[in-house]
């Protein structure tokens, strides 16, 4: 069972009830044997795992031409053997996780939100990928929430390196990508907050949490912000060559612990 939110009371974002929805918006989806994340304001919203079969809807959102426009390492126009290997990728590792939450979590109720038992170890990465419309039965939205693998220096280490530094040197970035026509409904100030205090705050507990957006993406940028995040500096970023070589003007965000 989906706990929901009646149409009429819908719930402000800088409320107490709000905030204690985002906390709680994990939930266990019996028939799928898999956890999602619900959205406050939103019952036919969720946040799902990765699931076989998806690359076609994936390919599809990401190849709007107002997503492909903002992807910096992601290909544009995405062909379906990228989204094929992607989601080979990582569905081990969301299984992975899956497995860790249903042996670590004080109840696996459908009516209840899933918390940590006592004395739960903390767990790395996010199972959470994809954002459903359930009553159109499609997916609308992709959010990423990842531990960052690069140092100061701007070389690469290992998700491995990465994870055996204490927890609170881990940084994890946060994306995501919605679809145009869902813009303007406050869908994406939801799906970054559940995720990031749904999920991140409740099982994962990094040191930082991180975003960029560029400085004309005024949308996202406010979307970060309400969420706890705040700019810390602007910088100027040459875009890769096969997608024009482009020079955008970048804002980098962080909230702290």
């Amino acid at each position: 069972m989906t706990q929901t939110t009646p149409a009429h009371h819908r719930l402000a974002h800088d409320s107490d009830e709000y905030k204690a929805a985002l906390a709680s918006s994990m939930r266990w989806d019996a028939d799928r044997q898999e956890p999602y994340l619900q959205l406050p304001n939103f019952p036919h919203i969720r946040i799902t795992p990765f699931r076989e079969g998806i690359e076609d809807e994936l390919v599809t959102l990401f190849n709007h031409p107002e997503v492909g426009k903002r992807l910096y390492s992601l290909p544009y126009p995405m062909p379906k053997s990228f989204a094929e290997a992607w989601v080979e990728k990582d569905l081990p590792e969301h299984r992975a996780i899956i497995s860790a939450i249903t042996e670590h979590a004080a109840s696996l109720d459908a009516d209840k939100p899933i918390i940590p038992r006592p004395g739960a170890p903390l767990l790395n990465g996010s199972p959470f990928k994809t954002v459903w419309d359930t009553e159109q039965g499609r997916i609308i939205a992709d959010i990423k929430y990842a531990i960052d693998t690069e140092n100061e220096d701007g070389s690469k280490k290992t998700e491995e390196d990465a994870y055996a530094a204490p927890r609170d040197q881990h940084k994890y970035e946060l994306g995501y990508v919605l679809e145009p026509a869902a813009w303007g409904k406050g869908l994406a100030s939801e799906i970054v907050g559940a995720i990031v205090y749904g999920w991140g705050e409740v099982w994962v507990r990094p040191g930082k949490v991180a975003a960029y957006a560029e400085t004309n993406n005024v949308g996202s940028g406010r979307v970060l912000l309400k969420n706890g995040l705040t700019k810390v500096r602007e910088f100027e970023e040459k875009w890769p060559e096969h997608k024009g070589g482009e020079v955008k003007h970048v804002g980098y965000y962080e909230r702290v612990a």
